[in-house]
């Protein structure tokens, strides 16, 4: 991880670099603990809507996943 963009106690985002690319991205770190049945819903219609769109000034969702803490969402890294 570069460097923490924001967040708060229970969702961070991170800019990161793609191993194979050098490319930078965001990473946004949901943790599961603090999730509610609403919160995953809401998170998971969130991924279905993104990856749907293709528009120049939408970030591209690039990659979603989890594990037993955190879901992962890694977005296009867009400055400023």
């Amino acid at each position: 991880m570069n460097s923490t963009l924001g967040g708060n106690g229970t969702r961070w985002i991170y800019k990161v670099t793609h191993r194979r690319t050098g490319m930078y991205r965001a990473l946004k770190s949901i943790s599961k603990s603090a999730s509610s049945f609403d919160t995953r819903s809401s998170l998971m219609n969130e991924v279905d809507i993104v990856r749907l769109l293709h528009h120049p000034n939408c970030e591209k969702l690039f990659e979603y996943y989890d594990d037993n803490k955190y879901f992962y969402l890694i977005y296009e890294f867009v400055e400023g």
